[in-house]
């Protein structure tokens, strides 16, 4: 009994290892994105800088110097970000896809996090947390279902939950 206890133990500790991993995992995904995100304003506003500057160098007597004393000339690729980020539909993208990266990786961590719990429910949970997951995934099933096989999944999810009550809780 000690051994198959050590046994639970390490599984369990090994479980917990990989679900921090695969977390860990999930967070640096989202901010490699929402890195990349920002380096995509950072290349827009070098672009709009670049312009700027070529339409500035277009003109009769237009030098370097003459461009760096220019307002246009004196702003940073972060001054030209922050201009970018007033320009509402910009603002409204770049916030979007932010706002979705983050809601991604909650979604992801969500479903990890239920995924180990699942395991966990597989192994030691009461027969009531297994008849909820049951339940779940085949709600999850019977959603995808077309409507005219919707009926026979629903008898067998009940079929199922019928044999998981069946069995008792020690």
């Amino acid at each position: 009994a000690d051994a198959e206890g050590e046994v639970s133990d390490y599984s369990l500790e090994k479980m917990a290892e990989g679900q921090a991993r695969e977390l860990a995992r999930i967070d640096a995904n989202a901010e490699e994105l929402k890195s990349a995100w920002i380096d995509k304003l950072r290349g827009l506003a070098e672009a709009r800088m670049r312009y700027d500057k070529e339409v500035y160098m277009s003109q009769k007597g237009a030098t370097e110097v003459g461009w760096s004393k220019t307002a246009n000339g004196q702003k940073t690729i972060e001054d030209y970000a922050e201009e970018l980020m007033k320009e509402k539909e910009i603002a409204e993208a770049y916030s979007s896809v932010l706002t979705e990266i983050e809601a991604k990786r909650l979604r992801e961590r969500k479903a990890l996090q239920q995924q180990y719990t699942d395991a966990i429910i597989d192994s030691y949970g009461t027969t009531e947390q297994k008849i909820e997951k049951l339940t779940r995934e085949w709600m999850a099933k019977i959603a995808a279902l077309p409507q005219e096989y919707k009926g026979e999944a629903a008898k067998q999810m009940a079929s199922e939950i019928q044999a998981l009550r069946g069995k008792t809780d020690f």
